[in-house]
Formats: C-alpha cells, sequence, structure tokens
C-alpha cells in the first residue's frame, strides 16, 4: 500500500495532476487543479481531462478492495455526459459509488463537479474484476 492510501495509483493519474480526495471500499472521489495544459483549443478543459478523472475516481472506489477478494479492476464500459465547462484554475473532483454488480463485472456512478458545486459531468461506469495478478500482457506477445 502506497503511504498515501491510493495502491493502484497509475502514472497517467501522476501526469495528469490527480490527487485522492477520499476512498473507501466502494466510494472515491479523486481531484484535479486544471491547469494551462488541460485546455482544448477553445480553452476550456478538454473532456478527455473529465472523463480521465471519471475513470480514474471509479478504479480508486474498487481496486483492491476487500468487496473485490483484494483484486485489481479494469474499465469495460464508461458513457459520460457533460453538464457544463470546465474552465482553467477550476477545482474539480470526481466521486464514483458502486451501485451494484455480481462476481465478475461491477456498476459505478460518478458525478464531476467544480469547486462552487456546479455539476460538470455524470456518468456510468462498468469495471471487471481481474482473476490475475500484475500487469496485463498483450496476447501472444513473447514472455
Amino acid at each position: 500500500m502506497r503511504s498515501d492510501g491510493w495502491p493502484n495509483r497509475s502514472s497517467f493519474s501522476e501526469l495528469l495532476g490527480f490527487h485522492l480526495v477520499s476512498r473507501e471500499d466502494g466510494a472515491a472521489t479523486v481531484g484535479v487543479d486544471v491547469r494551462a495544459e488541460h485546455a482544448n483549443t477553445v480553452g476550456i478543459a478538454h473532456g478527455g481531462l473529465l472523463s480521465s478523472l471519471m475513470d480514474t475516481a471509479c478504479g480508486a472506489a474498487l481496486a483492491y478492495q476487500p468487496s473485490v477478494g483484494g483484486r485489481g479492476v479494469t474499465t469495460v464500459s464508461f458513457q459520460v455526459t457533460y453538464l457544463g465547462a470546465t474552465f482553467v484554475g477550476d477545482r474539480v473532483t470526481a466521486t464514483a459509488r458502486r451501485r451494484g454488480g455480481g462476481r465478475r463485472l461491477v456498476t459505478l456512478v460518478v458525478d464531476a463537479q467544480n469547486q462552487a458545486g456546479e455539476p460538470l459531468a455524470v456518468g456510468l461506469c462498468t469495471l471487471r474484476i481481474r482473476s490475475g495478478e500484475g500487469a496485463l500482457k498483450r496476447r501472444g506477445a513473447a514472455e
């Protein structure tokens, strides 16, 4: 377990500047301070920043938690609806909550909002509970 309580943090989330706000089994909040590098050509945050933040919150809510037997998870489906613009300088949080699932697939809802509590996006994510350990390997790849 990492000292920050985020055992499944990826280098991708570090690159984007994501930080863990809270985490418990089945729920997590991840945040980001929107920088100029996150902006698209019209000067607002690229939608990929929000969708990545939301997907990361879903993973943080479930990966390596007791409810999934301490195993990792992989996103198999993610749907997002954008509700408002995100501006450079905004502090955005995404909160994911488990809503249902079975032995292998789990569904979460996730909401993103800015520092004023204004809704920015809503999403629905389905995660697959991994059966193995370690990094995935490409099929047919040499060992």
